[in-house]
């Protein structure tokens, strides 16, 4: 990097934007740039013999970061090339040219606005006789997250602080936050410094910006030179202070979050809060991701990714049934909110809350007799599948349901069933052999497992196997999809005896 690279135009723009900018990318950014400096160019009439230099770009501090300002410096001059080309403009651009050779140097300033885009201050000098004359001023907005990684870390947010401290030790001035940053040279202890700012950026702190002697060799208004150090002992009323955008939102914790005294993770934990907690955000934190919620009449910090926006009044109505056992309030929550964000957590709350499941059967006699018909009724006390299995006086059992032609066995809690009902092409009709008989109801709050049996008419089956088999098929395993709302599997066994006489 030659010498007049090394310090820029000081336009210092400290933690500001212009209302209105329009964020892009930063390679159409530089393309509107170019057609505007070219255009400026252009009006100037320059002789076909003019040179124009493009500076190395720097940050709001005057400190140049080599992956940006390469970045930028070598866009803008490709697009500045084409752009004079296409306007006829006679003159010759390069980024290497000392600026007493040059007709006029285009030089630049970034930073980034407190809605995380950045901004980027171009501005083209006439330096003959070594002074800097404004030929024109542009001023460009990008999205900085379409720079590449390592440009984007360049990219920081600073305080201004615009104060004079003396240096209690040897600092080292670099060129970029970082201790692999370029040393520009050192300031010995006891010196009087100029400190411009300080970086809010994570991973920056500690890190100050201060103004170096100007470089007398450079044109008027090129000649002010800026640098980070690090570990400067500030005084106590400039203490480090965190920058933080009002807000009030209403937040829910996706996972379990502690609480920081300070927006980083090694700073003293407060509290622990479990997911699906409800906090009241009242700021962001500027260029960390931390937000800053409302805690015990005071503050605390939480790092932002494990927080989710909700609306504030499902916030709300969520707070007030969360913790109670009030099924009532659920349903009437879910009425309220059947796709908010805390549906789920409420099915399945509401589903914690419902009775064990029972099934029971009944008929309306104890006995029975030859010819005579028997007719059973069925009830849960919540949703359930059910196999219902007739068992007679010789062991045989019999599915009543489901059958070929009432293949459902899904039902409804607080309901009463009957078997068999209009739609069942059989009558169950006491007939030999006789004794003790029985009516088995297999239930469960998830799908069952099928159980193969012989057609014996009227859309019946003869079941195989045992009492014991049966009942492990009909548990049998199917996976599936978890819904919102599912609980803990639950199966429910339930016998009646009769008796049937000739």
């Amino acid at each position: 990097m030659t010498g007049w690279l090394r310090a820029l135009p000081c336009l210092l723009v400290l933690l500001s934007a212009a209302p209105g900018a329009w964020a892009q990318s930063y390679g159409t950014a530089l393309e509107q740039a170019g057609d505007g400096l070219a255009a400026s160019l252009g009006r100037r009439d320059l002789p076909a013999d003019s040179l124009v230099g493009v500076a190395r770009f720097q940050g709001a501090a005057g400190v140049a970061c080599e992956p940006l300002s390469t970045i930028l410096t070598g866009g803008l001059r490709r697009t500045l090339v084409r752009h004079v080309e296409r306007m006829g403009v006679k003159v010759t651009v390069s980024e290497r040219v000392e600026p007493q050779l040059a007709t006029a140097v285009v030089s630049g300033q970034w930073f980034r606005d407190s809605e995380d885009r950045t901004r980027l201050v171009l501005k083209l000098g006439d330096v003959s006789d070594m002074r800097f004359r404004n030929l024109a001023l542009e001023e460009i907005t990008f999205d900085t997250e379409s720079l590449p990684p390592e440009a984007r870390r360049c990219v920081l947010e600073l305080e201004p602080i615009e104060r004079e401290i003396l240096a209690d030790r040897r600092l080292i001035a670099r060129e970029a936050p970082s201790s692999v940053g370029r040393r520009i040279e050192e300031i010995a202890p006891g010196s009087q410094v100029w400190v411009a700012g300080r970086v809010l950026s994570e991973g920056g702190e500690d890190w100050f910006v201060v103004r170096l002697p100007d470089d007398e060799a450079m044109p008027v208004g090129m000649r002010q030179r800026h640098a980070f150090v690090f570990g400067l002992t500030p005084p106590d009323d400039l203490r480090r202070r965190v920058r933080v955008i009002d807000m009030d939102a209403s937040f829910v914790l996706r996972r379990t979050a502690n609480l920081r005294a300070e927006p980083s993770a090694r700073s003293e934990k407060l509290d622990t809060l479990p997911a699906g907690n409800v906090v009241q955000v009242i700021g962001k934190v500027v260029d960390r991701d931390w937000y800053q919620i409302s805690w015990q009449d005071d503050h605390a910090y939480v790092y932002a990714p494990l927080l989710a926006e909700v609306d504030a009044a499902e916030a709300a109505d969520w707070t007030k049934v969360r913790e109670g056992g009030d099924r009532e309030a659920l349903e009437a929550f879910l009425r309220d909110w059947p796709n908010g964000t805390f549906a789920k957590p409420a099915k399945e709350r509401l589903a914690a809350l419902a009775p064990t499941l029972e099934v029971r059967a009944w008929t309306d006699r104890e006995t029975y007799r030859k010819g005579e018909e028997i007719t059973v009724f069925l009830e849960g006390n919540k949703d359930f599948y059910a196999r219902v299995v007739y068992r007679d006086a010789s062991g045989n059992l019999i599915q009543l349901l489901p059958n070929r032609y009432r293949e459902t066995n899904r039902f409804a809690g607080g309901r009463t069933y009957r078997v068999p009902d209009d739609t069942d092409r059989f009558v169950l009709e006491v007939s030999p052999p006789f004794g003790t008989e029985s009516i088995l109801v297999f239930s469960s709050t998830a799908p069952l497992g099928e159980v193969e049996g012989e057609d014996i008419g009227g859309g019946l089956s003869l079941l195989e196997g045992n009492v014991d088999e049966v009942r492990v098929r009909t548990r049998g395993v199917k996976v599936r999809e978890r819904d919102a709302g599912d609980v803990k599997r639950e199966d429910h066994e339930f016998s009646l005896e009769l008796t049937t006489r000739p």
